[in-house]
């Protein structure tokens, strides 16, 4: 089905419905600075977030915050169908701390096919814009951030990552400005180099180096965007031995330079 984009850099809003009929992977490391719902329409799949994973089924949703990390992984051959509605905190005309974005505190929404009629209104909305569509849009969704934050504190969580799974990624998150290397983890963690890679790939969708590339970016980032430190000094203290490598990374994973990405966002 047809998405309407109102931006193509999503600096408002964006949705779309996909159907995919075979398993497969996200193809890039994911993170970005808008707000994200993940809607599963029907089949299974199994999304890792945040240092765990969850193995979604028909009818669940999957909120995203902002510069968290996930990826997505099908679980399943045969037909999957999901709704992505992503939008940005200029978009919603609402400060970060306000009400209705408290059920992004919770990532998983087991059975939330219960909004699938305001969903369905949102969805339509987009595919037939006209004057009135940003407004209605932007009503729809906080209607519904506010029936998932409403509902937040009775919404079971279940996280299905082997607890050693989720001690690495929670390891990384808070050594990325340290040497980090297979050999360390495997000696930390009491586990063979070759099964600790393996399980990893498995579970997170991420390679061992490619999860701390993207969490390092992803700090280097941020960095970049509210302090004016020196490129230089954000790649070192982000992990980065050397500028020139790290502004090689950025690029890849972001697409641009990151003296031009900060240029681009001051």
């Amino acid at each position: 089905m047809a998405a309407y984009a109102y931006n193509e850099e999503i600096s408002s809003y964006y949705i779309e419905r996909r159907t995919r009929t075979n398993a497969v992977l996200m193809p890039s490391t994911h993170y970005h600075n808008h707000y994200e719902i993940y809607y599963l329409r029907k089949g299974k799949a199994r999304y890792f977030i945040d240092n765990t994973t969850i193995d979604l089924n028909e009818g669940d949703m999957v909120l995203i915050p902002p510069y968290v990390i996930h990826r997505t992984a099908y679980i399943e051959d045969g037909e999957l169908e999901r709704l992505l509605i992503t939008f940005t905190l200029d978009f919603m005309k609402k400060p970060e701390d306000d009400p209705v974005f408290r059920c992004f505190e919770r990532y998983y929404i087991k059975k939330a096919d219960v909004h699938k009629s305001l969903l369905n209104s949102i969805e339509a909305e987009s595919n037939s814009p006209d004057e009135f569509s940003d407004e209605l849009i932007r009503n729809y969704i906080a209607t519904l951030l506010i029936r998932l934050s409403r509902i937040m504190e009775k919404t079971a969580f279940e996280a299905k990552a082997p607890s050693f799974i989720q001690q690495i990624t929670e390891y990384i998150t808070e050594n990325y400005a340290t040497e980090i290397t297979l050999d360390e983890l495997s000696k930390e963690f009491s586990v063979s180099k070759s099964h600790l890679s393996r399980q990893f790939k498995a579970i997170t969708g991420f390679g061992i180096n490619e999860y701390i590339t993207i969490v390092r970016v992803r700090n280097a980032e941020r960095l970049i965007l509210t302090t004016d430190l020196s490129i230089t000094d954000i790649a070192t203290m982000c992990g980065f031995n050397d500028s020139n490598y790290f502004s090689s990374v950025f690029k890849k994973l972001k697409g641009i330079p990151p003296l031009k990405f900060r240029g681009n966002n001051l």
